[in-house]
């Protein structure tokens, strides 16, 4: 088969599946195919189906090399070594998972590719909770409602999402709006040479707070390690019963951060240094440990005012396998994130909560 005929296959059977931004090239001792997961709630899952549908149709002499992506930007490359005999085409050794891409076809990674998610708008509805302890009137206080969210491609890294909090259920004594907006941003990544990323992001930071804020976060082996800085600007969004009102963006957040990973326990520490919100200095440690897609961790604050410390639960939702991409699809998200504050009125120690970034696919998808 030649290479172009070899190509078009491969890009057919990826785009058959339900897979995006598709590409493929067949060089003599490699194949490597560009797609963007669109399909599975698991990144892993996403990276095996793929390599289950390719590695029948690649020469034992070639190298299968898969490139997942995020909003068109590489995450990291997996090489599968061709099969040899029948009963060895499916992927059951695990691939070498790297950061690195620097020795991929750089016109494959912007060429045009088939079956593009740019323009295309998932309707993802996000559960939402929240909980007060410790009031002597009321020991157990809580919220519950849901999220949902316009989450819109336009060009490659440059993203657009537009979501509103619906209460449903709320007995604290907070007197916000029963409709408000959550994140409502702007956001681009960017990926430069040695595995340096950067994120961007603008708009409604959360539920009660809008501003700026860009992040940058270089990784070393493989993602074992990164180092990363934060700096933001922002203020305060009020949205009560009765009327809405913005303060001043004038609060400024800059932090740094040093975090490290364990592959024996998964286990990853990060440590941040730097001006937290409200405006005050201090220190915040994180311990987590990843199960699969299910993720639970612990942290401890201390500001130059306040200590403070918690839990966080990051729980995969059902399905684990999305409809096919549409020009409008509506779908769950992909997990359910909560975190828990020992001391929860106090506010001191909070860093800008502006969503999800590169961060965690990496995480996921690097051993």
């Amino acid at each position: 088969m030649k290479a172009t005929q070899l190509e078009e296959r491969l890009t057919r059977l990826l785009v058959a599946d339900g897979f995006a931004n598709v590409a493929a090239r067949v060089e003599e001792r490699r194949v490597v195919v560009v797609y963007e997961n669109t399909r599975y709630r698991d990144p892993r899952r996403a990276l095996d189906r793929a390599a289950e549908l390719l590695l029948p149709e690649v020469h034992s002499s070639q190298e299968l090399i898969l490139v997942p992506t995020l909003a068109a930007v590489p995450i990291v490359s997996a090489r599968y070594a061709g099969q040899t005999s029948q009963d060895d085409l499916s992927p059951s050794k695990p691939p070498v998972v790297a950061l690195d891409v620097s020795d991929l076809p750089p016109d494959l990674l912007r060429a045009r590719r088939e079956s593009s998610s740019f323009g295309r708008i998932d309707i993802v509805v996000h559960p939402w909770f929240e909980a007060s302890f410790g009031n002597h009137l009321n020991l157990v206080a809580s919220r519950t409602g849901v999220a949902p969210e316009i989450h819109l491609v336009l060009l490659k890294g440059f993203t657009v999402s537009a979501q509103a909090l619906i209460t449903i259920q709320d007995d604290l004594p907070t007197g916000e709006s029963w409709l408000r907006p959550g994140h409502v941003t702007v956001n681009q990544t960017l990926r430069l040479p040695h595995n340096v990323f950067v994120f961007g992001r603008a708009g409604t930071l959360g539920a009660n707070r809008y501003g700026a804020d860009v992040e940058g976060r270089v990784y070393g082996n493989d993602g074992r390690w990164s180092v990363g800085a934060d700096l933001g600007v922002s203020g305060v969004a009020n949205y009560s019963r009765e009327h809405w009102k913005l303060a001043p963006a004038r609060e400024m957040t800059a932090l740094t951060d040093v975090t490290m990973r364990t592959a024996r326990y998964d286990l990853s520490f990060r440590a941040t240094v730097g001006q937290f919100l409200p405006g005050e200095r201090g220190v915040r440690v994180d311990v987590a440990r990843q199960f699969g897609e299910f993720e639970v961790g612990w942290f401890a604050v201390k500001t130059e005012t306040r200590v403070n410390g918690g839990l966080t639960l990051r729980i995969p939702l059902q399905p684990a396998k999305y409809g096919r991409p549409a020009p409008i699809r509506m779908r769950i998200a992909d997990e359910f994130e909560w975190q828990y504050r020992y001391r929860g009125f106090i506010s001191a120690g909070r860093k800008l909560d502006a969503g999800n970034t590169m961060d965690w696919p990496i995480r996921q998808l690097t051993p």
